[in-house]
């Protein structure tokens, strides 16, 4: 599986995840359907699902999230991306709020 930052599409920049360098051309033309509904959005609501510690997928996309410090252990659970504050609210019967580390998208 090969993951590219979402930071380095939006900032149009090479990014090294994984051991992997992904070439700038390749992250340019990349559109992420999470953020391609409204360029100027702040806020994206999803829903997750967790994959390992500080790691999710957007159910049913092949976006993931990653975050730092969060110990939320959701299963479908809805969720708020704040890309701005670079947070991640999780609505569950719980309410959490994680930091946002980056987005990424399986490609390939």
């Amino acid at each position: 599986m090969t993951l590219v930052s979402a930071d380095a599409v939006l900032l149009g920049g090479t990014k090294n995840f994984g051991g992997i360098q992904m070439l700038k051309q390749t992250v340019a033309v990349m559109v992420i359907s999470l953020i391609a509904t409204e360029a100027n959005a702040e806020r994206y609501s999803v829903s997750l699902t967790r994959k390992e510690s500080n790691f999710y997928q957007v159910d049913g996309q092949q976006i993931f999230v990653r975050t730092k410090y969060c110990y939320e252990y959701g299963y479908s659970e809805e969720a708020i991306i704040d890309t701005n504050k670079r947070e991640v609210y999780f609505l569950g019967s719980t309410p959490a709020k994680c930091d946002l580390d980056m987005l990424l998208k399986q490609i390939g």
